[in-house]
């Protein structure tokens, strides 16, 4: 009995030093809760009367769960909830731990720490990495205040090894209700303080580089250049530089590892790639993408034969309309002979079948040897050797334009494969992956007949391919803005004519790569999105993309 009732009293003992700690009023976490527009809170406690603040919670709809140790539940990773953690609690330690692992200090989480300044939880706090796009705050007590007011400040850093930002959010009492105003302008965090971050650049041609803003190369590289622009004014725009490396590839993953850009995000050794890199599945993993560059088209084009090499170019211009309209103007110029002649005054002029002779000799453009004084029939030859006489030049001149007319013989993929052309590739590196990967039957025809037999000969410079399209032999696939822009320079206007294209691998979009879980991911977003929303995109993309004219 006597053992019970120590144990009772050890027990009422350990609840009252854990209950004397300060705590905020439950109605002042609520009320920050709303103000954050969360759905659902975890409470890790180790105090007697954590039920009170579940049963206040729920009574506005707040559903809570109390955990007493650092099991982590799967409502926690939903957006959006909210955390409350208490600082005395022997457990704190291995929660940072498991939260830092975790990436669980982000944007949708909405966390609260409760303690006081000077403690061993409170220093381990302040000394770990709560990232800027985060949403953490630390209530700390007033002592000497006798209405037991709190501190409220919102906590971040810029970077793992910079210090601390304290943000102060509120002075109340536990009494006040809490000034959602003055809440929102945490979420206001535009300031790097001119940190360092580590990115790479990824160019495809880096012999041929100059300058990353050299517009009289603006063909060269064009995505890479332009997504350079957009990233530089968001350096500019929350105040920070980048410790930047090159390399010459995007990367792709080969024997379980990514090559070039994106190895370098596996490895965690950048933060961010200056590089619109394609939205791949197998590159989500170990990396995120924080904003649409722009749309890259990469048609085949090829100079359509001549039509007089494919067709009769002499028969085209007899349609079913110009043979009704020819043997009606026939027929009127025969029927008007006629009536002509058979009028008494023609009788011993000409005959009946004159009149077929004459029409004939017009058709034919031959002459008539019969000649007569009468001003009538001089009338009606005359008409009937200019309508033939205009018909020929129309003719005529119909067929010098087919002569230099391109055809319409090849329309799709399949008329090319079928073709005599030959087929050649810009040497990106992505282009042979997107071959391999391609499942539409016609691209995949076209690949292992028209390309993959040829090996290292079937991709070639740009310049050379568009120069190679000339010669009327030679398809080439190529991203458009560096054809229009060497066709610009190269071709004549005639020379322009009879260009086809036609979209053969589908070229997937590109964004912009961000190293996965990033604590800048959220800040990096939202300010490429404001870029994009005041037309800053739009004139880089018109600056470096040349459109086809």
């Amino acid at each position: 009995m006597k053992v019970h009732t120590i144990f009772i009293l050890l027990c009422i003992l350990w609840g009252m030093a854990f209950s004397s700690h300060p705590f905020p009023s439950n109605h002042l976490l609520l009320n920050y809760f709303k103000g954050r527009n969360v759905l659902s809170v975890t409470y890790y406690s180790c105090r007697s009367d954590s039920h009170k603040l579940t049963r206040e919670f729920n009574k506005e709809n707040v559903p809570v769960i109390v955990l007493t140790n650092t099991e982590v539940r799967p409502v926690l990773l939903t957006s959006k909830n909210g955390v409350i953690v208490d600082l005395s609690c022997d457990f704190v330690p291995d929660l940072l731990d498991f939260s830092l692992q975790n990436y669980l200090f982000r944007e949708i989480i909405s966390w609260i720490f409760i303690g006081e300044d000077g403690t061993t939880n409170y220093e381990l706090l302040i000394e770990s990495f709560i990232p800027i796009s985060s949403e953490v705050v630390i209530f700390t007590p007033i002592f000497n205040d006798p209405t037991s007011s709190w501190n409220i400040f919102s906590i971040y850093k810029v970077t793992e090894k910079s210090e601390m930002n304290f943000t102060p959010i509120l002075y109340t009492s536990e009494d006040n209700v809490v000034s959602l105003t003055s809440l929102y302008e945490t979420t206001k965090r535009k300031n790097l303080n001119g940190s360092k971050i580590r990115a790479t650049i990824a160019f495809h041609y880096p012999h041929r580089l100059t300058k990353y803003d050299d517009l009289r190369m603006n063909y060269i590289d064009t995505a890479t250049k332009t997504t350079y622009q957009f990233l530089m004014n968001l350096a500019t725009d929350l105040n920070f530089t980048y410790d930047l490396t090159q390399t010459d590839s995007y990367g792709f993953l080969k024997n379980g590892s990514f090559t070039g850009l994106m190895g370098h995000l596996e490895r965690k050794e950048i933060e961010v790639g200056i590089a619109s890199s394609f939205l791949r599945k197998d590159r989500l993993p170990i990396v995120e993408y924080i904003s649409e560059s722009f749309i890259i088209r990469s048609p085949l084009i090829f100079r359509q034969p001549s039509l007089a090499s494919v067709s009769n170019i002499y028969a085209l211009p007899f349609g079913l309309s110009v043979w009704v309209s020819l043997i009606a103007l026939i027929v009127i110029l025969i029927l008007a002979q006629i009536l002509l002649i058979a009028m008494p005054i023609m009788r011993n002029e000409a005959s009946l079948l004159d009149s077929f002779s004459i029409v004939l000799s017009a058709v034919s453009q031959q002459g008539f040897s019969r000649d007569s004084f009468r001003f009538s029939w001089r009338i009606l030859h005359f008409i009937t050797f200019l309508s033939f006489y205009f018909l020929f030049s129309s003719y005529s001149a119909n067929i010098v334009a087919l002569l230099q007319s391109p055809s319409n013989a090849l329309k799709t993929i399949s008329d090319v494969t079928h073709s005599n052309l030959k087929v050649q590739v810009q040497n990106k590196e992505y282009n042979p992956v997107l071959y391999e990967e391609s499942t539409d039957p016609a691209v995949i025809e076209l690949f292992l007949k028209k390309i993959k037999p040829f090996g290292a000969k079937g991709y070639e410079d740009a310049e050379v391919g568009v120069k190679n399209i000339l010669t009327g032999r030679f398809a080439y696939q190529i991203e458009a803005h560096t054809a229009y822009k060497i066709i610009s320079n190269t071709y004549t206007e005639s020379e322009k004519c009879g260009l086809k294209e036609i979209e053969s691998v589908k070229i997937p979009r590109h964004s912009i790569p961000i190293v996965r879980n990033s604590s800048y991911r959220s800040i990096f977003r939202e300010r490429l999105m404001w870029q994009r929303e005041t037309g800053h995109f739009d004139v880089n993309i018109k600056r470096w993309v040349t459109q086809k004219t």
